[in-house]
């Protein structure tokens, strides 16, 4: 008979301490979940510093720089009309000493209109600090050794879109660096930009149009 009691008390002990294991585990795994939540970073977004006509500070170094990197630079611009942000883009490039080399308007196939613009090579650097320059605003610059670059250059492609008949306009923009190296290679080289000119650009043109 004691040995029965002995049993059952052996028992009992047994599950209580099988229970209270089970209970310190799952407390931890729900203190190792929080955990790994609180090592995820919040995204940061850029901050944009611009003057007063829209356009942007000059990035103090090619980091900063690479934070304007985007697959894209393209904005949807409610309440604008078409023409008047045909007119903002001109007017932009033209205050950057830049002009276009070809325009098309047409129509799509539901009748808004679209616009693709192309720019000239736009030169933004032809002195000594040429290479510092295009280092700045590339993603990755060409490696030649020797090399000797005369000018940096920038050509944009813009396209625009009516988003339906008079309810706005979209506005997305590349672009594309280029620079003449006439020490090693005597060629012209062409690579991608990081998109400070792209973002800089498109910033001035909302400015225009009130955006």
């Amino acid at each position: 008979m004691k040995q029965v009691k002995y049993l059952i008390l052996f028992l009992l002990l047994s599950y209580s301490y099988t229970f209270s294991q089970m209970q310190d585990l799952g407390g931890q795994q729900e203190e190792g979940g929080s955990g790994l939540q609180d090592l995820a970073e919040p995204e940061t977004e850029l901050e944009i510093i611009q003057k007063a006509d829209g356009s942007l500070e000059r990035p103090k170094d090619h980091d900063e720089a690479m934070k304007y990197y985007r697959e894209e630079y393209k904005a949807e611009l409610d309440g604008v009309y078409f023409e008047d942000l045909w007119n903002a883009v001109v007017t932009s490039l033209s205050d950057q000493g830049c002009e276009l080399m070809t325009k098309v308007q047409k129509t799509n196939n539901e009748g808004f209109l679209k616009g693709v613009m192309k720019s000239e090579f736009c030169v933004f650097v032809n002195d000594e600090t040429t290479f510092d320059a295009l280092r700045l605003y590339s993603v990755k610059m060409p490696v030649i050794r020797g090399g000797i670059w005369m000018n940096g250059r920038i050509q944009y492609k813009i396209i625009l879109e009516e988003i339906n008949e008079g309810e706005g306009t979209s506005i997305n923009i590349t672009g594309e660096l280029s620079g003449s190296e006439e020490n090693v290679t005597n060629e012209v080289h062409f690579w991608e930009s990081n998109g400070w000119f792209e973002t800089d650009l498109l910033y001035r043109v909302k400015k225009k149009v009130g955006k």
